[in-house]
């Protein structure tokens, strides 16, 4: 695949500059099946980008854009789309487990399905966010103390970088639309964004020749596919960027 094909001059993302307005007020059903699909994925297992440790509250609140209070109301309802939680769920912290691929897929699909309609809810009503890379960029500023990633570039950070750059491009891993390449590794490798734009600026990475303007690229769902082969695709990439996290970060 010819990732320079996918960058134009334009590359700007249709989200800059919207003024930020996190949710807050009522449920609608769209949200709770979201959550709800956020909540599976996280408690299995099946969100191979997020880091170890990360506390379920924290992490819906930043997918749903809005404060880890108004999660923990709601969960301490005990109810979402009206399915039974179990007590005690926003603590819960995001751990490695043994998954199974094919499953993991599926539950993916079903996520990101999820959040299409979630999406599509709040267009409706002509709700928008902050473009999504501002706030993954705010939050690695507010992060800055406890970045570890600094210097040169570990074999195994170049892979797992590169990684996580096809997974981007592919549209393996479920983000936000407009959210730019950057400022994603850039978090994901818990560094600044300015590294990850030097690291590009070489053109290189892993042995991996780069295009120009690789890291203003913004994210796009992929079109949906059931082609098997695709799928199997999918599964050995999320499978293969695991395997290097774990490497890249130490976890065994």
């Amino acid at each position: 695949m010819d990732i320079s094909l996918l960058l134009t001059d334009d590359d700007v993302s249709e989200h800059s500059g919207i003024v930020q307005s996190p949710r807050a007020g009522i449920w609608t059903l769209e949200e709770e099946r979201y959550t709800l699909a956020l909540i599976e994925c996280f408690v299995q297992g099946y969100l191979p980008d997020i880091m170890l440790g990360t506390s379920l509250r924290c992490f819906l609140a930043e997918k749903l854009y809005c404060s880890p209070m108004r999660v923990s109301k709601k969960l301490a309802t005990g109810r979402l789309a009206g399915v039974q939680l179990p007590t005690k769920l926003g603590p819960i912290r995001y751990e490695n487990q043994i998954i199974d691929p094919v499953q993991q897929i599926e539950k993916l699909e079903q996520l990101a399905k999820a959040e299409r309609a979630y999406a599509s809810r709040l267009d409706a009503f002509g709700i928008k966010f902050t473009d999504p890379t501002a706030i993954m960029e705010q939050q690695t500023k507010t992060q800055a103390p406890y970045l570890t990633r600094v210097g040169l570039w570990s074999r195994t950070e170049q892979l797992y970088a590169w990684k996580l750059i096809e997974c981007f491009i592919k549209g393996y891993i479920t983000l936000p639309i407009g959210t730019r390449l950057r400022s994603f590794i850039a978090e994901r490798l818990r560094c600044s964004p300015m590294r990850i734009s030097k690291k590009l600026a070489t053109g290189s990475i892993a042995g991996v020749h780069l295009p120009k303007k690789l890291g203003t690229m913004s994210y796009a769902p992929p079109k949906q596919s059931t082609c098997q082969e695709t799928m199997e695709n999918k599964v050995a990439a999320l499978a293969e960027l695991h395997r290097l996290r774990q490497a890249c970060f130490g976890y065994n």
